[in-house]
């Protein structure tokens, strides 16, 4: 959804995060994190582990909405639209009109901003990966494993595999972005290739595509694939 507007001119920006600054998909993107928030601090899992992870990823979820990346995310894609903070001038006369076009725009909501919005990313894709490894490949030994109870069936293997594939991709995807962001504070730049070719964008794609098909699989897709039996 993020991609296709870069068909008709819109700039495709160098994050999913940096779409806050979008004039409409900013707003798309601050009510889906915040559904998702509300569903994570609503859900209901198994122990008090899954309860207390799921209501921190919930927290991820609202951080990174709330406290948005620093920069427009447009490098050098020419002119383009975006919402952004304006610092303008102290010691304003009540009744006076100020030419936004003479104040800063800047794209950064505070100082030390893009370090929270990190945290919070890490928290809710660290959250995304645990699930996938650890949640969705529980077994129910009554309808998952053949005779004897040692062997998993043919579908619960088959949806294991997907699952910790998909925890693989997001891990990966979280490593990519993680030594990038490392290597950038040590060395200043990471080159003009990353910015380029948009690899955060594409990273954070991976990883909730990749959640997005444990999660489809897990809901057996309103029950038309891989089920067990009985389902």
């Amino acid at each position: 959804m993020l991609w296709a507007p870069r068909q008709f001119g819109i700039c495709f920006r160098d994050s999913i995060s940096h779409y806050y600054y979008e004039p409409f998909l900013g707003i798309v993107l601050l009510v889906s994190l915040s559904s998702i928030a509300t569903f994570l601090f609503a859900y209901r899992g198994q122990n008090i582990w899954e309860n207390v992870l799921a209501s921190l990823a919930g927290l991820g979820a609202l951080g990174v909405a709330l406290f948005p990346t620093t920069g427009h995310g447009c490098v050098d894609q020419g002119a383009f639209l975006a919402r952004a903070v304006l610092e303008l001038p102290g010691q304003v006369a009540p009744g006076t009109t100020v030419d936004p076009a003479g104040a800063v725009a800047t794209f950064q909501l505070f100082p030390g901003v893009d370090n929270v919005h990190y945290i919070s990313a890490s928290v809710l894709f660290g959250f995304l990966a645990w699930y996938s490894f650890r949640v969705f490949p529980r077994v129910v030994v009554s309808r998952q494993t053949k005779a004897g109870g040692e062997k998993l069936t043919g579908v619960k293997a088959t949806r294991n595999v997907i699952y910790y594939a998909s925890g693989t991709v997001i891990l990966l995807a979280a490593a990519t972005m993680g030594i990038n962001g490392l290597a950038t504070r040590l060395l200043g730049s990471t080159g003009e290739w990353w910015s380029a070719w948009n690899m955060t964008f594409w990273c954070e794609a991976a990883a909730l595509w990749a959640f997005g098909v444990s999660w489809t699989v897990k809901g057996r897709l309103f029950g038309l694939i891989l089920k067990d039996r009985g389902e």
